[in-house]
């Protein structure tokens, strides 16, 4: 009965090894890996699991993440000691076979079944840090462009809102600072290419985001989850992670909307404003979207953006995965009244390095 789900969860769990691998986190590869083999389907977390239809893996319900989520969680709520003592950064679990390694994670599942089929009733939500390294520039540019109009940012998944902050964060760029010097949370990529503008910083005096399941971060335990996501081997993230929610808990960030991206788009873009830009942004989101909702939340912006004048403008920020075979995602700006698109460069996934280009004009929105 369970043959056929097991096997597309062995697949899943391969191809998140691999990219896991690819993004630095050799502890989740390997996690991923054991998981694929002693994840047993008589067991509430299996039943549930193997019992869901659809893509197992990374571009789909992310299965092998919602466990490697659950079982950190569990490490970071101090719930489990003997999973502590194989897990990054401080466990032992380099020391271990391959064999030893997958009794401990067997046990661990068994141990803490109810806890675990709970957690993985809901699917991963994250809120990569390091992309307002590539957002910010992008800011310092809108901002020149439109000579220093306040800023109205809004975000598309969005999750708990952490990357509406930017301005908030400090970014070292090659030689070039941008951001609050004073900041702790310190945001220092690899930077490639050309060096940003710092010279006009961005005035954001709104800052507005929706997700299909919002992260409230003043709520502890909505914390602890979003937390759960940063793989256990890359305490940098996690770290930067942390100060990111106690800045936003003290600003008192409001929590992003509980909408579809494409209605929360029709309504926000259609709202009345004068001497503000509008700015849309979406790293590593837009290509979660239904094909559907992705044509109606294009049409929203294109239809604002001949709206657009000088007085009231507006911008679109993307960081996306594309087709051309090249590392990382494509960033590109987007400029109304005119609808010229910019070409920034290239950035890693989770912003480990920017490969940034100022902006040469490239092409032209018609319609």
């Amino acid at each position: 009965m369970w043959e056929g789900a097991r096997n597309a969860f062995q697949d899943a769990c391969e191809r998140q090894a691999i990219a896991c691998s690819s993004l630095g986190s050799p502890f989740t590869a390997r996690l991923c890996r054991a998981l694929a083999e002693v994840l047993v389907p008589s067991s509430a977390t299996g039943s549930f699991l193997l019992s869901l239809t659809g893509d197992f893996g990374p571009s789909g319900l992310s299965l092998p993440l919602r466990l490697c989520g659950a079982l950190h969680n569990l490490v970071l709520a101090g719930a489990n000691r003997k999973l502590s003592s194989v897990w990054p950064p401080q466990g032992k679990w380099e020391e271990l076979d391959d064999a030893g390694f997958r009794r401990e994670i067997a046990g661990a599942l068994q141990r803490n079944d109810a806890a675990i089929v709970r957690f993985v009733r809901s699917v991963p939500q994250t809120n990569e840090i390091r992309r307002s390294a590539v957002l910010l520039p992008a800011l310092y540019l809108i901002s020149a462009r439109y000579r220093g109009l306040p800023i109205r940012l809004l975000e598309v998944g969005a999750s708990a809102g952490l990357n509406l902050l930017p301005d908030c964060y400090f970014l070292k760029a090659g030689d070039a600072v941008l951001g609050n010097e004073e900041s702790a949370v310190r945001l220092e990529p690899e930077w490639r290419g050309e060096q940003p503008d710092s010279t006009c910083p961005p005035n954001i005096v709104s800052r507005r985001g929706c997700d299909l399941k919002p992260v409230d971060i003043s709520n502890e335990e909505a914390q602890l989850r979003l937390l759960s996501y940063i793989w256990p081997d890359q305490p940098e993230r996690l770290a930067l992670c942390r100060e990111a929610i106690r800045t936003a808990v003290e600003l008192m960030l409001p929590v992003p909307e509980a909408a579809d991206a494409a209605d929360w788009l029709e309504n926000v873009l259609l709202e009345p404003q004068k001497d503000t830009v509008k700015v849309v942004q979406h790293t590593i989101a837009w290509q979660y979207l239904p094909e559907a909702a992705r044509l109606r939340g294009e049409a929203a912006i294109r239809k604002a953006g001949e709206a657009a004048t000088w007085d009231a403008p507006l911008a679109r920020i993307a960081m996306e995965a594309d087709d051309t075979g090249r590392d990382g995602a494509a960033v590109t700006l987007t400029l109304w009244p005119g609808g010229t698109v910019y070409d920034l460069g290239r950035a890693d996934f989770h912003g480990r390095w920017i490969d940034f280009r100022l902006p040469v004009q490239e092409t032209r929105i018609e319609g």
